[in-house]
């Protein structure tokens, strides 16, 4: 098998560490700053797991009509997470930078 039908899976599997590691450093810190920008980048991660996720739904097998509509749901929400994790670590860092 080629190197890129094991690429999407690779991502997955990193990023759910990151947000996993993001939500563990989160939970221990005591600084409100620090576990904002901890849960940010948490939001991030798991955006992009669940933006893989869709795209290995929606292009690695063939065609169902429930496998197009979970496709379609896993994006959305990893867009909406990636968008939120993107807007919440710009306004923390603008107070951290003050």
């Amino acid at each position: 098998m080629n190197f890129l039908n094991y690429l999407p899976y690779i991502i997955v599997l990193v990023s759910a560490w990151l947000s996993f590691y993001f939500s563990m450093k989160a939970r221990r810190t005591k600084d409100a700053k620090q576990q904002g920008l901890m849960r940010s980048r948490m939001n991030m991660s798991i955006g992009v797991t669940l933006l893989t996720i869709s795209c290995i739904q929606l292009f690695l097998f063939e065609f169902t009509w429930p496998r197009i509509i979970v496709g379609i749901v896993f994006l959305l929400l990893g867009l909406a997470n990636i968008y939120g994790g993107i807007r919440n670590h710009v306004h923390i860092m603008k107070f951290t930078n003050q």
